[in-house]
């Protein structure tokens, strides 16, 4: 997503840098001086430094961005040939342990029931 992102940033940047130079050449040609010339060249300096800033973004997200991705995925996502990614089998694991811990109690439960029953039934006859 994030090279998705730089590679429409950089053909954005590349597309205002040809925007500006392609007007400037007919602004220089064919607008005599005044205030009119002076307008457009203002709006393709600004196309410049538009084009500037996105390829400034494309080049954080190449170098900072996709960097940082790659180093988190790589601390935090470990997968395995065989079985699932390192987490998951991690949190099923510790899911099956507490299944057995909280199981116990109700295992329990039904034999200190039927223990019960019996004493009330043995208390009436």
């Amino acid at each position: 997503m994030a090279r998705e992102r730089a590679d429409i940033e950089a053909k954005y940047g590349k597309t205002m840098q040809q925007f500006a130079e392609k007007w400037k050449a007919h602004v220089d040609r064919g607008v005599q001086s005044g205030c009119i010339k002076k307008a457009w060249l203002g709006v393709l300096e600004e196309a410049e430094a538009i084009s500037v800033q996105h390829n400034r973004v494309r080049d954080r997200l190449m170098e900072e961005v996709l960097k940082t991705l790659a180093l988190y995925r790589k601390e935090n996502y470990h997968p395995s040939a065989f079985r699932a990614p390192k987490e998951i089998r991690e949190a099923e694991e510790g899911f099956e342990r507490m299944e057995r811990v909280l199981g116990k109690p109700a295992n329990i439960c039904p034999m200190h029931r039927y223990d019960f029953k019996r004493g009330q039934w043995r208390r009436r006859t």
